[in-house]
């Protein structure tokens, strides 16, 4: 996001550039199975090296949540009255994002009604929403999946986690599963 002013206010507001070229994350992640699941792939700190143009968007999208959650700090201003230095302070103190959405609709139901309230509302859905996504592709596992260019592999860190220590236990004492990697196809998605 970027702060401009427009030719007909000195107003700022906030805009985002349609040159971002969506590209891959145009459609939701979708699962692994079954679609891909006789495809060889590999997962790996060393996957986003060979797909810059996904490193290039999920940096992107990591990046600009900074403004985000700006503009979000900047509403719960609005509500309090941007006088109150002291409840801004109290508020940016708060760094979980549910916190501080919890502290927004609890002004925002004190101050707003009728449609203002409703469009409140969808705005913070909306906001809740893209944080998940923005949380997922920050703190997500990636892969590739081989011969497959317009294809990232995603899975949360906690069934990576799961996967891993379950393989190397069981493997550990002699014991191999038909399908090696069950646990991992199970919970991993694709973006393309």
């Amino acid at each position: 996001m970027t702060t401009v002013s427009t030719a007909r206010s000195n107003r700022p507001h906030a805009f985002v550039s349609n040159s971002i070229p969506l590209g891959s994350f145009a459609m939701p992640r979708q699962p692994f199975l079954p679609t891909y699941e006789e495809k060889p792939y590999s997962v790996g700190y060393f996957s986003l090296d060979s797909k810059p143009e996904f490193a290039k968007l999920i940096g992107l999208c990591i990046g600009i949540w900074s403004y985000v959650d700006n503009e979000i700090g900047t509403m719960f201003g609005l509500l309090l009255g941007m006088q109150s230095q002291a409840a801004l302070e109290v508020f940016l103190s708060l760094r979980r994002a549910s916190n501080q959405r919890d502290a927004l609709s609890a002004a925002a139901k004190h101050r707003l009604d009728g449609e203002t309230k409703l469009a409140f509302d969808a705005v913070m859905i909306l906001y809740k929403s893209l944080e998940s996504q923005r949380n997922d592709l920050a703190h997500g596992c990636f892969g590739t999946i081989e011969n497959i260019d317009d294809a990232l592999l995603w899975i949360k860190i906690e069934h990576h986690v799961h996967f891993m220590a379950d393989a190397i236990t069981t493997e550990g004492r002699g014991i191999f599963r038909t399908d090696r990697h069950e646990l991992l196809k199970r919970n991993m998605f694709v973006y393309n």
